[in-house]
């Protein structure tokens, strides 16, 4: 599995990730979490959590490394355009679920049968220490709410749910407030 972008220039570029979750968690068919995007050189102490990898990557496996967010895709492209519109900087995007598992299966279920997703997701969260940690669907606000009652969180809707309903609206407006909350 590549770990380096290529860039134009045919320069390698290291995806942000967490090195010490790397180094623990990288395993055959997880995809971990990184910050995005690339480019972007200011942060905020903010974790974006969704329920699991994209179905996408079983489709293309040899784009795992990009990690979710961050493929070609119209939607990851939207995602990260939103970040930056909304002047959000660098944020750490991560699932519950580190694996695609099989299409349309209850990510809780996932969830609960192997614990060291939830090993990961605590030493991601320790390590970043977030302000605020943004739930992106109704199913992951419910179960990430059940099981880390200590954090803040913000809901957002999933992105392709966005795309799917155009429901453009809602979503800037849910950034918006995450927005709003930051600079208060």
């Amino acid at each position: 599995m590549p770990i380096f972008k290529k860039d134009k220039n045919k320069q390698n570029i290291e995806p942000k990730v967490l090195p010490e979750i790397y180094k623990k968690f990288n395993k055959e068919g997880w995809l971990l979490g990184q910050y995005i995007p690339w480019d972007e050189e200011k942060k905020y102490d903010i974790i974006f959590v969704g329920a699991k990898p994209s179905d996408y990557f079983l489709e293309n496996p040899d784009k795992r490394w990009l990690g979710n967010f961050n493929a070609d895709r119209h939607i990851d492209s939207m995602f990260q355009e939103r970040i930056k519109e909304f002047d959000l900087g660098q944020i750490y995007a991560t699932d519950m679920v580190k694996t695609e598992g099989l299409p349309g299966e209850n990510f809780e279920a996932e969830w609960i049968t192997n614990k060291q997703f939830r090993e990961c997701l605590e030493q991601e969260i320790q390590i970043i220490n977030p302000s605020i940690v943004v739930v992106i669907g109704r199913d992951v606000e419910k179960l990430f709410n059940k099981e880390f009652s200590l954090f803040e969180t913000h809901y957002i809707a999933q992105p392709s749910y966005v795309v799917r309903y155009n429901k453009y609206d809602k979503w800037n407006e849910q950034l918006r407030s995450l927005k709003h909350k930051l600079s208060s």
